[in-house]
């Protein structure tokens, strides 16, 4: 019988939690920064590029349950726009050379993009005011450009441990 690699999932979970506090205290949009990042959308990303498509619904449900919970903002929202941006970065990266550094660039400034327009479509299904379009797109832009740079240098050693590393999928045995 196979042992499941349970210091992958305890890593996984601490960099999940460390990420979402970040993001909610020190990369906050209330301090003023004119670039602002979104480190939660690089989990559903990262895991639908690596896991394929279910992987990145999985992780994107998972993480858009505890932002839900967290927040308590819109139970469902984060859920819904987590997971369908992790299903489309999987859909979308199952024929892709996955060793290039193109691939998580283009597949976090298009999920970012993705995401920001399917939580504005369900801002507008439940009835929220609509944000200033321009403000907004800029808003989006800038997001979606620092998650881009950023992406390279959090892809390379999350793909490397997932290969061969830490968050490989090999059992405690070896085998």
């Amino acid at each position: 019988m196979k042992k499941h690699n349970i210091r992958r999932w305890v890593l996984l979970t601490v960099w999940f939690l460390i990420a979402v506090i970040l993001q909610h205290t020190l990369l906050s949009n209330s301090n003023g920064s004119f670039i602002s990042l979104n480190l939660p959308l690089f989990f559903p990303v990262f895991a639908g590029i690596l896991a394929g498509p279910t992987g990145g619904l999985m992780a994107g449900i998972i993480l858009g349950l505890f932002q839900d919970i967290l927040l308590g903002k819109y139970i469902g929202l984060n859920i819904l726009c987590f997971g369908l941006t992790g299903f489309v970065a999987g859909r979308l990266a199952l024929n892709v050379y996955k060793e290039t550094y193109l691939v998580p660039v283009l597949s976090m400034l298009a999920g970012t993009v993705f995401y920001q327009v399917c939580y504005l479509f369900g801002m507008f299904i439940i009835g929220v005011g609509a944000p200033n379009w321009w403000s907004w797109c800029v808003y989006v832009f800038f997001m979606a450009l620092g998650n881009a740079i950023l992406a390279p240098f959090i892809y390379v050693p999350v793909y490397h441990s997932f290969a061969s590393g830490w968050l490989s999928s090999t059992n405690l045995d070896g085998s």
